[in-house]
């Protein structure tokens, strides 16, 4: 015996020539191309100053790390001690960086623009008192290459959410 809700099921299947589940409404389609014009435009109009403060911080950041991760890996624990115009570039940067996509975070409508934003400021913020732990010597240098790999991940978040917004799928790892 047919339970009341299958046969009404089955009624309307009939009825209408389709089942509920074959046909997706166009309501519920995914939309072809942008999937969100005003952050698409948002993220276009920031992404050359954000991605420029990106690159300096790792520009800086990198040349540091790399000498520690060699010589650490030959047992040589001594570190150059950063020059103080690199640190005050890192820590203009940074300060630049997460302003910027906290203002940007601001305007936007999707939630997942919001969340990559606000991890990639929180992020930088972190990189800049990592910075500033170093500078004052309560860290070793090389917690700054560190605190910058996590730094790169945020950036992984803010490319995807860009992609999203402006073409409806996500981009490949840039680090």
């Amino acid at each position: 015996m047919l339970s009341l809700r299958l046969a009404g099921s089955l009624v309307a299947t009939l009825a209408c020539g389709f089942g509920p589940f074959l046909v997706a409404p166009d309501a519920l389609a995914a939309p072809a191309g942008r999937n969100n014009d005003h952050d698409c435009d948002a993220f276009e109009a920031n992404d050359d100053a954000i991605q420029g403060d990106l690159d300096t911080i790792d520009n800086v950041v990198a040349g540091y790390y790399t000498y520690w991760v060699g010589n650490s890996y030959f047992g040589n624990e001594q570190y150059p001690d950063f020059d103080p115009d690199d640190m005050n570039t890192i820590l203009a940067t940074t300060s630049s960086l997460s302003a910027r996509a906290d203002n940007l975070k601001k305007g936007m409508q999707t939630n997942g623009a919001k969340l990559a934003l606000e991890r990639l400021a929180n992020d930088s913020r972190m990189v800049h008192d990592t910075a500033l732990k170093v500078q004052s010597g309560e860290y070793r240098d090389r917690q700054l290459g560190f605190a910058k790999d996590v730094l790169g991940r945020s950036e992984n978040n803010y490319h995807n959410a860009h992609s999203l917004a402006c073409n409806g799928d996500i981009v490949d790892p840039q680090h």
